[in-house]
């Protein structure tokens, strides 16, 4: 697989959880993109994210569907519904920043093929399908071409580590002599930039070199990764900490859905 990485990545599935995706739909998905599921499950928010379209020059990818929907956007609840939208032999299973989908051709003579549904198109008359514009021959071709968004401000060294490092990068930002509670310009130290993007090699190795997990739990819990909201409780953290404002993780999130996850842990206002 390629190296994108997503500031949201989808919770774990078995193999046995596609074979019975497949059976749902009577379907037979390309090795490339069953493998992906099985290693990452999706995700949110990508990087990098822009691609080109057929016609219809570049956009940028929001998200890859995840199969169970537990952490964002269901792959099994899209192909249902958009089903009569779609071509025979198409699922989707991604959309851009505008809300066009990403799809993926299952079968036929284009099989494995990623195209794109634009849903602002003329709605098809009946008996007709929507037209789809090609993006690739295959996913991993799609996930090979994406490419950062020339237009985004790039990152600092600081949240660069957080968000995409390996050891070998902390390690070699330690070794330059700086500390590990050294701050970017949002005060952000790498442990917390590796919580809000749920790098957790980094955020295990950042606390084995003594960083402050303090103010941590909440930016995992703003940014929906309980990944790292449950790696930080193992090692300290308190669910209900309270920041300089004297809100709990639980006050600061938006999301129905990840809340009420998040007080099964014990998380109160």
């Amino acid at each position: 697989m390629s190296s994108i990485q997503f500031r949201t990545p989808g919770s774990p599935i078995k193999s046995g959880d596609v074979t019975e995706f497949e059976q749902r739909f009577g379907i037979s998905l390309p090795e490339d993109y069953r493998q992906f599921l099985l290693l990452t499950n999706g995700g949110y928010q990508p990087t990098p994210e822009t691609f080109k379209i057929e016609e219809e020059g570049e956009t940028f990818l929001k998200e890859l569907f995840s199969l169970n929907g537990k952490t964002f956007t269901s792959l099994e609840k899209q192909t249902v519904q958009m089903k009569s939208d779609l071509p025979a032999g198409v699922i989707p299973i991604g959309m851009d920043g505008l809300g066009n989908t990403i799809c993926l051709q299952v079968s036929g003579k284009d099989r494995g093929q990623i195209c794109f549904w634009n849903h602002e198109q003329e709605i098809p008359s009946p008996g007709e399908s929507a037209r789809l514009l090609f993006v690739a021959r295959s996913f991993q071709q799609f996930l090979d071409s994406l490419y950062p968004d020339p237009y985004k401000p790039k990152l600092d060294e600081i949240e660069w580590i957080g968000k995409l490092g390996k050891t070998r990068d902390l390690l070699d930002f330690l070794a330059k002599g700086n500390d590990i509670e050294a701050t970017n310009k949002y005060g952000r130290t790498i442990l917390k930039e590796a919580t809000r993007y749920g790098n957790i090699e980094l955020i295990e190795l950042a606390i084995a070199h003594g960083a402050i997990t303090t103010g941590a739990i909440h930016l995992a819990a703003m940014n929906r990764q309980m990944n790292a909201i449950d790696f930080l409780l193992n090692h300290g953290a308190d669910i209900n900490e309270r920041n300089a404002e004297g809100k709990t993780p639980l006050s600061v999130v938006w999301d129905t859905e990840f809340a009420n996850a998040l007080k099964t842990k014990g998380a109160t206002k």
